[in-house]
Order: C-alpha cells, then structure tokens, then sequence
C-alpha cells in the first residue's frame, strides 16, 4: 500500500515473516527531522495503537541507503522486544 500525505509519504509492506515494514519519507526529498510523537502517529494510523513497532540502526556493513527515509518495522500482533520491565 502506498499513501500520500500533505508533507510524508507512506508506503506499508506486510513481510512474509509477519512483521509490517513503514518506509516513510518526505514529499520534497528533505531528511525527515520528525518528532517521536509524528513517527508514533504514523505507525498508529498505519499498523495500529496496540501494536509494537522499531527503527533499526544497522552496523555499518550493513547499511543500504537510498535516500532520505525512514523504516519502522512493526511487529506482529501481541508480539514486542522485551526491552523493559515497564512495557506491561
């Protein structure tokens, strides 16, 4: 699926292995320089308020850039990383 946006957009892929790639970038090709909540908004609109989601920082060997984007990778549903005793 892909989605057009005033400033973003949004192209969404259902993996094989069940997690939900975002890949969002700006409409003018400038880095997106967003805020924690507009990156959560995106994945809320897109995957869902209850599901789980990432931004991965690859080791530099395996690093692919193409342009100005970013990736979150959405986990699915009920599963998480678990990364802190307080995430319920």
């Amino acid at each position: 699926m892909f989605f057009k946006h005033r400033l973003y957009e949004v192209k969404v892929i259902e993996e094989v292995t069940g997690f939900t790639h975002i890949a969002i970038k700006r409409r003018d090709g400038k880095p997106i320089i967003a805020s924690w909540d507009v990156l959560q908004a995106i994945k809320n609109e897109f995957a869902g308020e209850a599901r789980y989601a990432v931004e991965v920082f690859p080791d530099q060997a395996s690093l692919v850039y193409q342009e100005n984007m970013r990736h979150l990778w959405v986990f699915p549903d009920g599963e998480r990383l678990p990364l802190s005793p307080y995430w319920g």
